[in-house]
């Protein structure tokens, strides 16, 4: 064989072992992009699943923080809701008027002189703001029963606060549950007591919803949808004394035949008393389990 065969063999082969080697480095790199590639989507995914991960042990801590036992300081009660008179009166004894009177006006002072309310610079303070959003809500009551034959009735109800108060009531609302949780509960238990207090010590006080107002608000959160919704949005502890208030304001319905719906209590009374026996995080759950209780055997005659 001639140099110039030898040549062109030579040169043969070199392209060929070159365009087997190009080959190999080619599917190479296209292995090495794609490995990359799916690296950089594995840590993608990776990344959302911890977010997850991370959101929802949050959210369960929230919840642990939530339905852990709450310890109010007595000087923080006694600065919010005034000192309780002395001697203190026997659990079978009704506060007064003049109790009650003092202890939601001593709240109202309380929350003026919190920063993140002075902020706002309500023109008549909280007491105004309470007043008129309490007007409003009784003004436009939500529907109790028959909101599922109209549609727009159903969207209606599920947006009721928010339609009937607006965005800045509501975030107002939601500051104070929020800066002062702690005070939920007995805020909750002093604003009942005044709303109700025809029914207690025999006065209603000026601006308070009347009963049937009172009634309309129960059966929206125990038999409607919207209400139940609502509920279902909100810390265990709002919803469980929301139901508890509901319920005993359903009783004086009963009591004063002003129940023109119809509603069951019997159900409401049992499903709370249940959730009670596990709830935590409430200061006078004893009082509460007392009272559904002796509610129970009131209506245990009842067909």
């Amino acid at each position: 064989m001639d140099n110039r065969v030898k040549a062109v063999v030579a040169l043969t082969i070199g392209c060929i072992i070159g365009f087997f080697i190009y080959i190999s480095g080619a599917e190479e790199k296209d292995q090495t992009r794609k490995a990359l590639k799916f690296a950089i989507m594995e840590k993608e995914t990776l990344k959302k699943n911890m977010d997850i991960l991370e959101e929802r042990v949050n959210s369960l801590q929230r919840r642990i923080d939530l339905e852990k036992e709450q310890v109010v300081p007595k000087e923080k009660l006694k600065q919010a809701f005034g000192e309780k008179p002395k001697p203190q009166r026997t659990a079978r004894q009704k506060p007064t008027c003049d109790e009650i009177d003092a202890k939601i006006i001593t709240f109202f002072k309380y929350l003026d002189n919190k920063k993140y309310i002075q902020e706002r610079n309500l023109k008549n303070g909280i007491e105004g703001k309470f007043m008129s959003t309490l007007q409003k809500l009784s003004e436009k009551p939500p529907i109790v029963t028959g909101e599922m034959n109209d549609l727009f009735a159903l969207v209606s109800n599920v947006a009721h606060f928010c339609r009937v108060l607006g965005s800045e009531d509501i975030i107002l609302i939601k500051d104070v549950m929020k800066n002062d949780a702690d005070l939920v509960e007995s805020a909750m238990g002093a604003i009942f007591d005044w709303m109700t207090a025809e029914h207690i010590c025999g006065k209603a006080f000026e601006g308070t919803p009347g009963l049937e107002v009172m009634y309309g608000y129960s059966g929206f959160f125990l038999n409607s949808l919207g209400g139940r919704s609502y509920l279902l949005r909100r810390d265990s502890r709002v919803r469980m004394l929301t139901i508890y208030y509901s319920i005993l304001v359903l009783d004086l319905a009963n009591d004063q035949g002003l129940n023109q719906d119809g509603l069951d209590i019997r159900s409401h009374i049992d499903f709370c008393l249940y959730d009670l026996l596990s709830q935590k995080g409430l200061l006078h759950k004893n009082i509460y389990i007392k009272r559904l209780g002796k509610l129970k055997e009131k209506y245990s005659s009842l067909n």
